[in-house]
């Protein structure tokens, strides 16, 4: 009797084991037959402790604070999932263009500081400017949780583009090619004994800088999003031997505008399209052609956006995978203060990628990253 008990349960255990596991894999197609629809999956829900509050400059930039060094210098970093280096401000940055009034690092104060043997000068380029320096280790804190010997960016000279940014650093998020700030993520999950490594972002509206959302570690904050997350696939590098995953790029199905006078436009594309998800950029962005006539169809060139005029503004619809995420005139309108909007479609050329779904997406839907999983996933935001 007790011989089959016990084989019963190791049966039912490796059965779980081997499909349940097999639901969360991420599934590995190429380009040409991402499935259409998306995986629905239940995520964990964090602790208090794993929830980093975000402040929000004009509906432009999120960021949040950081410690680095013992004893801590508080820093504000940009939480970018469109790069993968971490950086931050050096005392020893001297170029006309470093930013006066920031808070910056000097790596003579701390304790934790270990010093490297070359300061050899590394260039990140951005799609709009660079960050130059050298490459550092120390402690760094996030919410009471230090991270021992974590490598950054020392940054000593920095493009004009930065200059009056409110943060004082950018915490790259992606993992291709490298794992940085991915890697402060996983040790924080670890040391806080979740085993999750998952990140999400819930942005807020809001103009006035405080309360801009939450960066949650570790899982997800049920309480910030309606229904049920749905998770796709990231890309797969076409023609890569070793089927790289791209770094949170995901397909998009097609994109349709719907316009007030009921014209219908689907945009033609290869299918299906690929879409950077990009928590560091404040607009969408798609090819020119496409663009500029969406533009055009909401103001005429020279003319002031209104933002009480936002309900003459044609519907975006993003389908991914079987969901349609659709966008509203409200939604994409940025209002930098009261009374002053900008449109928040902009036009970019880049080889690896078509669309840029940035903050005017991501204030709309919450965003889930699953690197572990090669995974993004979305949900409607409760502020909606």
């Amino acid at each position: 009797m007790k011989l089959t008990c016990f084989l019963l349960i190791f049966f039912i255990q490796t059965y779980h084991t081997k499909h349940v596991s097999a639901l969360g894999r991420a599934i590995r197609i190429p380009l040409t037959r991402i499935p259409p629809t998306m995986e629905i999956l239940s995520s964990h829900t964090v602790n208090k402790n794993s929830i980093i509050p975000l402040e929000n400059n004009r509906n432009m930039i999120y960021y949040a604070t950081i410690s680095i060094g013992i004893p801590p210098v508080k820093m504000k970093v940009d939480f970018d999932t469109g790069s993968p280096y971490l950086w931050v401000l050096s005392a020893l940055c001297n170029s006309p263009t470093c930013p006066v009034n920031n808070t910056r690092y000097n790596h003579t104060s701390s304790k934790t500081y270990q010093k490297q043997k070359s300061r050899k000068t590394h260039t990140i380029l951005y799609g709009k400017g660079w960050t130059k320096g050298f490459w550092s280790h120390d402690t760094i804190t996030i919410n009471g949780v230090k991270i021992a010997n974590q490598r950054f960016l020392e940054a000593t000279n920095v493009s004009a583009v930065d200059t009056k940014h409110p943060y004082d650093g950018i915490m790259g998020l992606g993992y291709k090619p490298y794992r940085d700030s991915i890697n402060v993520i996983s040790k924080f999950c670890q040391q806080s004994e979740i085993k999750s490594s998952q990140f999400s972002f819930y942005f807020t509206h809001n103009v006035s800088g405080k309360n801009g959302g939450e960066l949650i570690l570790c899982g997800t904050d049920e309480s910030k999003y309606r229904g049920q997350l749905n998770y796709v696939n990231e890309v797969v590098e076409k023609g890569s031997r070793t089927k790289q995953q791209l770094s949170w790029i995901i397909p998009v199905q097609n994109i349709s505008i719907n316009y007030a006078d009921k014209r219908h436009t689907k945009l033609p594309s290869r299918i299906p399209i690929r879409a950077l998800v990009d928590t560091g950029v404040s607009h969408i962005y798609g090819p020119r052609q496409y663009i500029d006539p969406i533009r055009k169809a909401i103001i005429p060139p020279g003319k002031k956006v209104k933002c009480e005029d936002f309900h003459k503004f044609p519907n975006i619809t993003f389908k991914i995978g079987s969901e349609d995420y659709v966008l509203t005139g409200k939604d994409y309108l940025i209002q930098l203060e009261v009374g002053h909007c900008v449109i928040g479609l902009a036009h970019i050329e880049t080889p690896q990628f078509e669309w840029i779904l940035g903050d005017v997406f991501l204030r709309k839907y919450y965003s889930v990253f699953d690197a572990e999983n090669h995974r993004v996933g979305f949900a409607e935001s409760i502020h909606n």
